[in-house]
């Protein structure tokens, strides 16, 4: 979805000899087209980008875009946008491109633009409601045959890195392109597909250490922002930005630099968050919190400071009880280990004053904390709240990507005030092998819950609780929007646990450059102290930018 390609050569048309009509409302006042058809293909493609950043889900004027860029000699920005086309009634065709952009074949006959036809619609290709309605103006244009095209310049191990890239299989690109390059020395084409697909399967480290290898030249841009794009997603979107800039200055077009200057701006912004949610049991226990939270940073982007208030409204029976709390946060990403330290006061229903440390190792795999909890806020029970229970928490949690797939562990332990001890452990494992698309990823794991004692204030199964699990996580998004979704289904490994299962969905939606909303939605059904347990709960959130 945030995949930025590279090419090595002119791209032209490949296949047998046949035509496509293609039609939309892709430029309004027809401009691109007649851009287009004077041959102007530089003003084509410099206009067509342009209204791409307010129309990213016009598949057809991509299309033309990226043909008018590669007649303009632009061969990078048009394999860009081939590339983004992956998932689009399009595809294919682009995929056609990007396979002859290793080739030396000159460029076939431009797109001819072509008559009207009114009952010819994109129907495959979703648009959001605000999106004009398709026009009846079509363009086809002819492939050459197979015939045509020059054989690969590549040798045959290189050659498979390609194909391998080029069908989409990043984990192996990565995986095989790092072997292939102990022994052969890459041409910074192949060198960026590689760095490309290790930075797309999560491998940052790696694909940090390939983007710099590639010299000045006709990918360099690219991999600056391959760069930036690995700092960003870890995070360091104070280390991204100057990097999408120096591109812009160099290219004040280049659509990659802009969607990424967007999104790092984006989140080093001052952000207000208010949330209102809810979540009851069948024990039967009811909470309704609601919370504004306040988040910036200082000149450098490096130091990230918070500050939250909160209100629980939580009842079981005819036990109510209403909490309070201010937290403030601090975090340093310039510090050894990025330390993020956290202070709480509890106001209601009595004073307590709660705090925490956390620092980071090895690249932010592994994140250690340490903390002084409100136990009672944790457990999310009426009478753990009311008791004001504490407990000195310490955890650990690692989280790293391998060529199999990837690994999340984490262990914690609460010593809580009331002389319990509770023992909590979580191991998840996504495999690399993602037979329904990129998309949908299969996921199995385990989970246990172990105690010293069985309180009657919270959940702290003396016999203890283990159960092991199998699901599915969904992940879908653009610019402006994003959308999830998990299920999943467990067995009893030990203690008092039994079959169960549990569904979480959710989203967030730009509604200006400035606001955005966001809900999520959850419901489990479990097996706890013997009998059947339920629990589902909501969130609902808006949250605004601020200059």
């Amino acid at each position: 979805m945030y995949k930025s390609y590279a090419a090595l050569s002119v791209a032209l048309l490949l296949s047998c000899n046949a035509a496509y009509a293609i039609d939309t409302e892709y430029d309004p006042n027809g401009k691109v087209a007649q851009l287009y058809q004077a041959q102007q293909y530089v003003q084509a493609a410099d206009l067509g980008l342009e209204q791409l950043l307010s129309e990213p889900w016009n598949h057809t004027l991509r299309f033309l875009v990226a043909d008018s860029l590669q007649r303009a000699g632009r061969y990078d920005e048009a394999a860009t946008q081939f590339s983004a086309l992956e998932g689009t009634v399009y595809a294919e065709r682009a995929m056609l491109r990007l396979n002859a952009l290793r080739t030396n074949t000159p460029p076939t006959a431009a797109i001819q633009l072509t008559g009207i036809d009114p009952n010819v619609g994109d129907a495959a290709t979703p648009q959001p409601d605000s999106a004009p309605q398709p026009t009846a103006k079509t363009f086809s244009y002819t492939l050459v045959s197979p015939e045509q095209v020059t054989t690969s310049r590549h040798s045959p191990s290189q050659q498979r890195i390609y194909d391998l890239y080029t069908s989409g299989d990043y984990q192996a690109t990565g995986s095989e392109g790092l072997e292939l390059f102990k022994t052969e020395t890459p041409n910074d084409e192949l060198r960026l597909e590689v760095a490309n697909s290790l930075a797309w399967t999560g491998r940052m480290d790696q694909a940090e250490s390939q983007y710099k290898m590639i010299g000045l030249g006709r990918y360099s841009n690219d991999a600056r922002i391959g760069l930036a794009n690995t700092y960003r997603w870890r995070g360091r979107d104070d280390k991204a930005l100057p990097i999408y800039q120096e591109v812009l200055g160099e290219s004040p077009n280049d659509a990659a630099a802009l969607q990424g200057v967007k999104f790092a701006q984006r989140e080093m912004r001052p952000r207000t968050r208010i949330s209102y949610g809810g979540s009851n049991d069948s024990s039967p226990e009811d909470k309704r919190p609601t919370v504004i939270d306040h988040r910036w940073r200082d000149a450098t982007g490096q130091q990230i400071f918070g500050l939250e208030t909160g209100v629980i409204r939580q009842h079981q029976n005819q036990n109510n009880v209403n909490q309070l709390d201010f937290t403030a946060r601090y975090q340093n990403l310039e510090l050894p280990f990025q330390p993020k330290f956290e202070l709480s006061q509890q106001v209601q229903p009595k004073v307590r004053l709660y705090g925490s440390v956390a620092a980071s190792f090895a690249d932010k795999e592994v994140t250690v904390v340490a903390g002084h909890d409100n136990w009672g806020k944790l457990a999310a029970t009426t009478q753990a709240l009311k008791s004001s229970l504490s407990s000195n928490h310490l955890g650990i949690a690692a989280n790293h990507i391998y060529d199999f797939g990837q690994l999340f562990a984490n262990a914690d332990i609460h010593a809580i005030s009331d002389g319990n001890r509770i023992v909590t452990t979580k191991l998840d494992y996504k495999p690399a092998w993602t037979p329904l698309g990129n998309h949908v990823k299969p996921f199995i794991g385990m989970e246990t819950r172990d105690a010293r004692n069985n309180s009657l204030a919270y959940w702290s199964p003396s016999t203890g609780f283990g159960t092991a699990y199998a699901g599915l996580q969904v992940e879908s998004g653009q610019d402006e929007w994003s959308l999830f979704g998990a299920g999943q289904l467990g067995t009893r490994l030990y203690g008092e646990a039994g079959n169960n299962w549990s569904l979480s969905a959710g989203g967030k939606y730009w509604l200006t450059q400035d606001i955005a909303i966001d809900l999520s939605l959850w419901k489990m059904l479990s097996w706890r102290n013997n009998s059947t347990y339920r629990a589902k709960s909501f969130n609902l959130g808006v949250e605004k930018l601020w200059d």
